[in-house]
């Protein structure tokens, strides 16, 4: 239906090429209107070395490995430009593939990625990229040599962050979800001036897969009083002798003792592989968008003590990139009166081609007895 829509008004380009490799181009549930304008031919004018209006070939200048399956790629920009990103976007990029070993003619393959590079960095841009056995787009860019070109398109934006709009960011990521959380952070801690406070729970399989966890240490070690960061695994070396982090779920006890008590100076944002969003946030709408839909086995978003446990919006709501869910139990306060939760998920994944990790933290707990009642505004709108 989006991409119908897309070519119905001279879109298709971006639009039908990802609906034909199976992924959502812009995983941010915007409605369909919203999802068009941001990626047609009238966005505004490039700022760098990328352009949101068309694709442009970027040559790999350098690749580096930072765990098992993870890689970091340095793309070259002109000399003395910027890529144009900024906080929080991202970009997508394009490859003409055989998406299945059965198709007979290549399909143009669309990916979105979350620059880990400063957007101020000149003449160069870094894509951490997770390579997996079945992943059509991570296996071409693993595949390229220095020199070669990935075209990409951007960029795209996300959430319009503006600095003390929230007195407390919650952050729950998982393996490459960390990607625009970090983009986000980093523009926080550069900031003299921003007073937010960030708290990240970052979930991995085994320690020797947390992605960048030199810099995030880092981060943390320059900022102690703004960022403060726990660490969930599913697998402790030792057998968790020597760690101190978390081990399996993500669960509602760990949020409520990590996170801030929702209110309206607070944020959610929520990135990582389907089951941990199923988990945490509500997984993947059946398109594909971004946040999840008002049905699942969320373990904490509406809020705590008496609101609401499992309330997730589609986020199409007053044109915006997130919506605003009031507390739905039986007996809990009123619109006027109960505190509302902001969440939003920044994670630009592919739908996935494997199926998802079965480490505990990839997977939902059971689900809880309790019955909620979700209110209209966030039920996902339906499509054909």
């Amino acid at each position: 239906m989006l991409a119908h829509a897309a070519r119905s008004r001279g879109y298709s380009s971006l639009l039908a090429a990802a609906a034909l490799s199976g992924t959502a181009c812009l995983a941010l549930n915007l409605d369909e209107k919203l999802a068009i304008r941001a990626v047609h031919a009238d966005a505004p004018a490039a700022k760098g070395a990328l352009d949101p209006n068309e694709f442009r070939a970027f040559k790999l200048k350098e690749k580096k490995q930072l765990t098992r399956n993870t890689f970091l790629y340095r793309f070259e920009l002109p000399e003395g430009q910027t890529s144009g990103m900024y906080v929080a976007s991202c970009l997508v990029t394009r490859a003409v593939l055989k998406a299945k070993p059965e198709d007979e003619k290549p399909k143009p393959v669309i990916r979105p990625y979350t620059p880990t590079s400063p957007p101020d960095a000149k003449g160069y841009m870094d894509l951490v990229v997770k390579v997996y056995d079945k992943g059509v787009m991570s296996k071409h860019i693993d595949s390229l040599k220095v020199g070669e070109t990935l075209e990409m398109k951007g960029p795209i934006k996300k959430y319009p962050y503006e600095p003390n709009t929230k007195k407390h960011i919650g952050m729950v990521a998982g393996g490459t979800g960390i990607t625009p959380m970090l983009q986000v952070i980093d523009a926080i801690l550069e900031n003299p001036n921003d007073k937010t406070q960030v708290s990240l729970v970052y979930a991995n399989v085994t320690e020797s897969d947390i992605i960048l966890k030199d810099k995030i240490d880092a981060l943390v070690a320059a900022h102690p009083d703004r960022l403060k960061v726990y660490y969930v695994v599913d697998k402790p070396s030792w057998g968790g002798v020597f760690w101190r982090g978390g081990v399996g779920y993500i669960t509602r006890d760990l949020l409520k003792q990590k996170m801030s008590q929702p209110s309206r100076d607070s944020l959610v944002m929520v990135c990582g592989p389907p089951g941990m969003m199923e988990a945490v946030s509500g997984n993947k709408a059946p398109d594909y968008s971004q946040v999840g839909a008002a049905s699942g086995s969320g373990v904490w978003l509406g809020g705590f003590d008496g609101l609401a446990r499992a309330v997730r919006c589609s986020a199409v709501q007053c044109g915006g990139l997130f919506s605003e869910c009031e507390a739905a139990v039986p007996g809990a306060p009123t619109s006027r009166q109960a505190p509302r939760a902001l969440a939003i998920s920044l994670a630009f994944l592919p739908r996935p081609s494997v199926r998802p990790s079965t480490a505990s933290f990839c997977r939902a707990p059971p689900p809880t007895p309790t019955k909620t009642t979700v209110p209209a505004h966030c039920q996902l709108p339906t499509t054909e």
